[in-house]
C-alpha cells in the first residue's frame, strides 16, 4: 500500500511535536512544512529532506492530508480551503473561532469525501478504559495552570476548558440543555478563569472549572458513583477510589491521535474524533461566552 503523503501547517510549540510524530510514522510520507517563520526557525537544518515554505498552497498538490496547528482564528479559512481541495484534515482544537464556522465546515463536508479529525487529546487517557461512567453524580472537572510566558490568542475556554467540554460528551453522552457560566479576566486581557454548570436532559448537573492564572497545576475529574467518590488525577496519572490509588500508564497522546487519523484514511477505521465532535464543543463554548456576557442561564 502506498504511504499517505502528509504535510504540516504550523511549526510552533505544538506543531514541532506533531512534526516529530509525522516523521517517525511508518505509514506516512512526510512531505513538507508550511510556517511563515520557517527560515528564522532553522527548519532546513532539522528537516533538509522536506519541502519548506511560508504558504501551505505550495504543498496542496504534493499532499493527501494536512495537520493544522496554527492560531485558532486561521483554522476556518485553512480547513475550508483544504476540504474544497479534497484533502484529509487533522485540525488541532478548537476547530474554529465559533460554532457558525464549524457548522459551515460540516455542511461543506457533505459534498467532499475527506476525513476530518479534531485534536481532542484528553480522550486518549487509559482511565477511560478502566472506569464505568454509569450512574454517576456530582460530576466536577477541574483544569488549572499557572501563568505561562507565552502569547494568548484565545480565552481560557478555548485554551483549556474545551478539553473538559469534549470529555463531558465523550464519557457521559449527556444531552446538554442549558448552562450558566461566570468568568474573570486576570493577566491576559481575556477570560482567564471560568466556571460553568451544565444541565443535562436527564436532570443531572456537571460543573467545569478552568483557570490559567492559578498558583498550582491541576487536571482532575471527580464524581460520585454508588455512594463512592472517585477522583481521576490526569496530572499525576492515578485513580483514587475507595482509599486506594491505581496508577495509570503514561501515553503519547499525539501519537495515538495521529495513528487514529491515518488509520481512518488508510484502513477505514472509526476515528477517535470527528468534525461533529469539534462542532458540539464549539456550540457549548459560544453559549458559555454568551452566558458570561449576559449574566444569565442559556438554553441550548
Amino acid at each position: 500500500m502506498n504511504k499517505l503523503r502528509v504535510s504540516l501547517i504550523g511549526h510552533g510549540h505544538l506543531g514541532k511535536w506533531h512534526a516529530q510524530k509525522i516523521k517517525a510514522h511508518e505509514r506516512v510520507e512526510f512531505v513538507g512544512i508550511a510556517d511563515k517563520f520557517y527560515k528564522e526557525n532553522s527548519l532546513k537544518e532539522l528537516y533538509p529532506e522536506l519541502v519548506l515554505t511560508d504558504s501551505y498552497e505550495d504543498l496542496i498538490e504534493l499532499s493527501d492530508a494536512f495537520i493544522v496547528v496554527t492560531p485558532t482564528n486561521t483554522h476556518f479559512e485553512i480547513c475550508k480551503n483544504l476540504v474544497q481541495r479534497g484533502k484529509h484534515i487533522f485540525c488541532e482544537k478548537p476547530v474554529s473561532t465559533n460554532s457558525a464556522e464549524s457548522e459551515q465546515l460540516l455542511k461543506l463536508l457533505e459534498n467532499f469525501k475527506v476525513n476530518f479529525f479534531v485534536g481532542h487529546s484528553e480522550r486518549c487517557h487509559q482511565a477511560w478504559e478502566l472506569l464505568d461512567f454509569k450512574n454517576t453524580n456530582s460530576i466536577l472537572l477541574e483544569r488549572y495552570t499557572m501563568p505561562k510566558n507565552r502569547a494568548y490568542d484565545v480565552s481560557v475556554i478555548e485554551d483549556l476548558m474545551v478539553h473538559d467540554i469534549d470529555l463531558v460528551y465523550y464519557l457521559f453522552s449527556y444531552e446538554i440543555v442549558s448552562l450558566l457560566a461566570s468568568g474573570k479576566v486576570h493577566h491576559t486581557g481575556l477570560l482567564d478563569e471560568v466556571s460553568v454548570t451544565l444541565k443535562a436532559s436527564c436532570g443531572k448537573s456537571i460543573k467545569i472549572k478552568s483557570d490559567r492564572s492559578h498558583q498550582s497545576e491541576k487536571r482532575m475529574l471527580s464524581f460520585i458513583q454508588d455512594d463512592l467518590k472517585i477522583n481521576v488525577d490526569l496530572m499525576n496519572l492515578e485513580i483514587l477510589k475507595d482509599g486506594k490509588k491505581q496508577k495509570l500508564e503514561k501515553r503519547d497522546h499525539l501519537q495515538i491521535e495521529q495513528n487514529s487519523f491515518y488509520n481512518s484514511i488508510l484502513s477505514g477505521e472509526k476515528p477517535l474524533t470527528t468534525l461533529e465532535d469539534g462542532h458540539k464543543a464549539m456550540k457549548i463554548i459560544d453559549a458559555i461566552h454568551l452566558s458570561i456576557q449576559e449574566n444569565k442561564e442559556i438554553l441550548l
